[in-house]
């Protein structure tokens, strides 16, 4: 059998169910008819038309040769629509913010989530967005001013020499802070102080990290200055901190002191 030829330049798509061309309508039931009769449909293009899903009468599904083809096409791009359809109706949801269901999405930009647009629990795409904004919300900030650990006290005896050392550490915080300010307590008005700060790192050792020098306690102007602070970054990356403090004059028989130091965030 010799089909007609199709004057493909006469053919356009529309966004229906349909491809439609610009002269004469041909229906499914005349298509068939010149195709099982071999006659010409009379037009230089083509319209098909598909109207609602095949009932089995117009097309029937799994006829033979060419009909049951163009009902399966019938049937197929029937439901490519609808997915079209749904399609657009979700994306007339989103643009217009109204809310499809647990299943689709809502997001709201221009306020903070009050648990209904974004709610943490809820599911699909919604829920993580809800989750990831409760984590937000709770994350702590970098200025707690939260002391970490307990203070270090360390006691220097009498006459003990010069550079003996004493140390304290103090554990990974459960959140590490960019930032931290840690204070030292001098009471001694004999002896400076020097800090050492050591990251505790896996195979490697005591990485030094920050030297401090901590004056010895005096009067400045009126003012009785015996504690000092100093900001410091870059600890708690590898392990535990480790503080090493030594005196840098030796003391006399009378001289003995204890010096306190404390850990922030900032």
């Amino acid at each position: 059998m010799t089909l007609p030829l199709i004057n493909q330049a006469g053919m356009k798509a529309t966004t229906g169910r349909r491809v439609k061309e610009d002269s004469t309508v041909v229906n499914i039931a005349d298509l068939l008819e010149a195709v099982a009769g071999n006659t010409d449909p009379g037009v230089a293009g083509l319209k098909v038309e598909f109207g609602t899903p095949a009932t089995g009468s117009e097309l029937p599904a799994g006829a033979a040769g060419v009909v049951g083809e163009l009902s399966a096409l019938r049937i197929a791009v029937a439901d490519l629509a609808e997915d079209v359809a749904d399609l657009t109706e979700d994306i007339a949801d989103i643009s217009t913010n109204t809310d499809p269901g647990t299943d689709g999405l809502k997001v709201d930009f221009g306020t903070s989530p009050t648990g209904e647009s974004l709610s943490a629990g809820a599911t699909g795409l919604r829920g993580v967005l809800g989750d990831i904004l409760a984590a937000v919300q709770t994350a702590p900030t970098d200025t707690s001013g939260t002391q970490v650990g307990d203070d270090a006290a360390l006691a220097f005896a009498h006459e003990a020499g010069a550079d003996t050392q004493k140390t304290a550490s103090i554990a990974v915080p459960a959140i590490v802070a960019e930032a931290y300010k840690l204070a030292v307590h001098n009471p001694s008005a004999v002896t400076a102080l020097t800090v050492k700060l050591f990251t505790v790192e896996a195979t490697l050792g005591d990485c030094l990290s920050e030297t401090f020098v901590v004056p010895a306690a005096a009067t400045v102007t009126g003012t009785a200055i015996s504690a000092h602070e100093f900001l410091v970054g870059g600890i708690f990356c590898g392990g535990a901190l480790k503080l090493v403090v030594s005196n840098n004059t030796v003391l006399g028989a009378a001289d003995g002191f204890t010096t306190t130091l404390r850990l922030r965030e900032v």
